[in-house]
């Protein structure tokens, strides 16, 4: 099935609902690519086509018909999430994280990133606290762009991220 844009949300009174929904289960990176090759939880094959910049997201809904409903689970990833004591270090650190090349969510007082070495490393040189978590990452656009990742095949995980199974 050929997917050229979502049809809105989970949440949209206007999307009409079929007896089930059927989820199309993707990494933060998958949401992020306007191009990819999938199957969902029931088998369906998808080839979504975004127009450029365009994204995907938590609960879109990509088919609705009288029978089912197709739409996105973001699954959760492991992330660090970073709290600096004021917005001064959040700004200095979004800056260094950037100049890594780190893709960063910005929630609330708290920089949401992907744990690996030279983050951890940053966090620590900065004597910033972290804990580990495990939840939806959603990365600003901004520091997504330029990221230059060859696409996975349509059965792999990316060796970026190891996704961890959870209900919606």
């Amino acid at each position: 099935m050929l997917i050229e844009r979502t049809l809105g949300t989970l949440d949209d009174e206007s999307i009409s609902r079929g007896p089930a929904i059927d989820w199309l289960d993707l990494t933060w990176l998958d949401c992020a690519r306007p191009a990819l090759h999938r199957r969902t939880r029931a088998g369906e094959w998808l080839d979504v086509n975004l127009p450029p910049g365009a994204t995907l997201g938590h609960r879109d809904v990509l088919h609705a018909d009288a029978s089912s409903v197709i739409a996105v689970n973001l699954l959760p990833t492991l992330v660090l999430v970073a709290a600096p004591s004021c917005m001064d270090d959040m700004g200095r650190l979004a800056v260094e994280l950037a100049a890594l090349g780190v893709p960063i969510e910005v929630g609330g007082k708290e920089l949401i990133v992907l744990p690996d070495e030279s983050t951890e490393a940053a966090l620590r040189r900065r004597e910033t606290r972290f804990r580990r978590d495990v939840r939806r990452f959603v990365p600003e656009p901004s520091s997504t762009v330029g990221m230059v990742v060859p696409p996975p095949s349509a059965d792999e995980p990316t060796a970026q991220e190891q996704p961890v199974n959870a209900t919606v």
